[in-house]
């Protein structure tokens, strides 16, 4: 075989050879592609996972506590403060008048008496009573705001309230004797009280239907105008009955 011949099936040979490398090379590196290719898609589906396991498992946010549902207000026992009642010597006061049955004063004052017997109905609260004779009203007391309840017995509370009363033109209960003399002029009687209780009567002032009482007051020591009592006119001069004396 001559040389050239010989060189020629060496090239061959190297030929063949470089061809193997090149097609182990190709197939190694197609393999190495299919793993990556896969390895990626395996890290993304578990990066889902676990972020979607993370949202199923982290704490959920706790729900806003529903505020309590306020409470309905009381409706205020009794006649609104805003509601004047007139005051009329002799005959009454408002709409309730002497004469009329406890059945009567309950529905007008709007609330049931608070303390009741067969001499009185109560309304301490409101600062007024209502002296009863078999059932009908004989007299109607006012009493000042702060005034002890000065009757027999326990009683809550133990002083009076207020209630939104007045004498035309405007006489109201803590004025001084001086207005309400300019605005009635002058009593038919004047009674000094030598004993005037807790309450520290002084004085009792005597009208036609009326009798007004004046106390000191606790915070100044001036003489003001603390209760009034409306009677029938015939009775106005006579005094002012027991159950309503202070003590």
């Amino acid at each position: 075989m001559s040389a050239s011949a010989r060189a020629s099936r060496r090239d061959d040979k190297v030929l063949q050879k470089l061809r193997m490398v090149v097609t182990n090379a190709r197939q190694a590196l197609g393999l190495s592609l299919v793993l990556f290719c896969s390895l990626a898609v395996c890290c993304k589906h578990d990066r889902t996972d676990a972020a979607a396991t993370n949202r199923q498992t982290a704490p959920q946010p706790a729900p806003a506590a529903t505020a309590p549902s306020p409470k309905p207000t009381a409706t205020p026992r009794g006649l609104p403060p805003h509601i004047r009642l007139a005051i009329v010597p002799g005959q009454g006061m408002g709409p309730i008048r002497l004469g009329a049955n406890v059945g009567t004063l309950e529905r007008l004052m709007q609330q049931p008496c608070e303390e009741k017997t067969d001499s009185v109905c109560r309304f301490i609260t409101k600062g007024v009573e209502y002296e009863l004779k078999d059932g009908v009203t004989q007299a109607i007391q006012l009493h000042r705001p702060g005034r002890q309840v000065t009757a027999p017995g326990q009683h809550s509370p133990e002083t009076y309230g207020v209630l939104n009363a007045a004498i035309a033109p405007n006489v109201t209960l803590g004025m001084l004797p001086k207005w309400v003399e300019k605005a009635l002029g002058r009593p038919k009687k004047v009674e000094a009280v030598a004993d005037g209780g807790v309450n520290r009567t002084v004085a009792r002032h005597f009208y036609d239907g009326l009798v007004l009482e004046y106390d000191i007051n606790p915070k100044n020591g001036a003489e003001i105008l603390a209760g009034i009592r409306i009677v029938k006119e015939a009775s106005g001069a006579q005094g002012t009955s027991a159950a309503f004396r202070s003590k």
